[in-house]
């Protein structure tokens, strides 16, 4: 590719690039709007706005009031991976810093790397972004310690499930058969009547 192709490409970028940020800067604006209706109006404004722009998916609606009340970062309202949606939940000041700032994760053989929250994988996201903070390094060490230590139990507890028959339960009383679960076979019934009629 020729350098001329290259700055055409560069310029077309930047081009992209200020319009985007005109859009993000318009999302906003229109988003504080939508804002203050739902606040003046309620429900009502709601309504209006989903039946006058049934383009939208409605849900959309809430993240659109969070941008505008100040709750969410205009960058989070398009944002679909899963470290932005679990950034999402935290404060706008947390949001802003994220945003800008990759975070730290620590990797399975404890070495760490610092990672945009956009290109966190699931696994990292839930890892490192709580439901309240961004772990340090040392909780998302206790957090896998946490749940390697939950695993093991779960597979402990699955192996012995299996590995134990089950059980039939019945108990006979008062001239009665008291029968919990489980199956009986031909010989276990005839055992049960004669015990029945001792």
């Amino acid at each position: 590719m020729s350098d001329t192709k290259v700055l055409d490409f560069e310029k077309r970028i930047n081009k992209f690039n200020k319009l985007f940020q005109a859009g993000l800067d318009s999302i906003k604006k229109a988003c504080i709007i939508y804002a203050k209706d739902v606040d003046s109006h309620g429900q009502g404004a709601r309504k209006a706005y989903s039946k006058a722009l049934p383009q939208i998916p409605s849900g959309i609606f809430a993240r659109f009031y969070a941008v505008g009340s100040g709750g969410l970062a205009p960058e989070l309202l398009y944002g679909l991976s899963e470290g932005e949606k679990r950034l999402a939940n935290l404060s706008i000041c947390d949001q802003k810093i994220y945003l800008r700032d990759k975070v730290e994760v620590l990797t399975a053989n404890g070495d760490h790397l610092r990672v945009a929250v956009k290109d966190l994988s699931p696994d990292q996201a839930i890892r490192v972004i709580s439901e309240k903070y961004v772990r340090s390094l040392d909780q998302q060490k206790n957090y896998l310690e946490q749940e390697n230590r939950r695993y093991e139990e779960q597979e402990v507890a699955y192996k012995n499930k299996i590995s134990k028959p089950k059980q039939k339960i019945c108990r006979i009383r008062d001239n009665g058969l008291i029968y919990i679960n489980g199956s009986f076979s031909r010989q276990e019934i005839m055992k049960l009547t004669r015990e029945l009629y001792k």
